[in-house]
């Protein structure tokens, strides 16, 4: 029977080889063979974790530093916009303030009435700066006589304003004054136009007549 099973391998080209079985269980990595003679550990799971956070750690370092930077830049720009808004809303303020006593001034330079010039002429000195009130003193002392000689009036009425210069401490206004004037020579209305320009300071909050000239 054994003859005729090889027989039969041997007409099929093939052998068949017999193993024989282990006695005992397969070797774990801990029963392998050391190499250079020291016994090889596998790597600690404290030691991956602890290595895995420090890259976790580095590679999150720059992104908090960029993002850091990014509120630091914002926070500057809208530092700067806000002080840019604060002074052009405190400028127009400072436009609007001084047009409208602009417009009350260029009113009180071009009104008058021969029976009234003390309070016309002190409206206006009450409201300059002291070198231009001294000026203007010089100027209305002189014009007394003659206006009270003539029995003259002048009605001022503004036609026309505009800042040609307005900071926080001075205004450069052109003003389109009409003036209507009577007197003993002239018994009919007359109308003078007159355009002035009038620069106002602002030293303690309030504007003030620093100088008249007609263009």
């Amino acid at each position: 029977m054994t003859s005729d099973r090889a027989e039969a391998d041997r007409d099929a080209g093939t052998t068949t080889t017999h193993r024989p079985e282990a006695d005992g269980p397969a070797a774990g990595p801990e029963d392998s063979p050391a190499v250079g003679g020291e016994p090889v550990e596998p790597p600690s799971t404290f030691e991956s974790t602890v290595d895995g956070r420090g890259r976790l750690r580095a590679l999150r370092r720059p992104s908090v530093l960029a993002a850091a930077l990014v509120i630091l830049l914002l926070l500057g720009g809208l530092t700067y916009t806000g002080v840019r808004l604060r002074e052009a809303a405190a400028n127009e303020a400072a436009r609007t303030e001084a047009l409208a006593a602009g417009e009350r001034y260029a009113l009180a330079l071009t009104t008058y009435d021969h029976q009234n010039l003390p309070d016309n002429f002190g409206s206006v000195s009450e409201n300059a700066s002291p070198a231009f009130a001294g000026q203007y003193r010089e100027v209305s002392d002189g014009l007394t006589q003659l206006i009270q000689q003539y029995r003259a009036t002048s009605k001022g009425e503004v036609r026309g304003a505009g800042a040609v210069q307005v900071d926080q401490d001075r205004a450069v206004l052109v003003l389109f004054v009409d003036q209507t004037i009577t007197n003993t020579n002239s018994p009919e209305p007359r109308v003078d136009r007159t355009r002035m320009q009038l620069t106002l300071v602002r030293p303690d909050g309030r504007w003030l007549i620093d100088d008249v000239k007609l263009i």
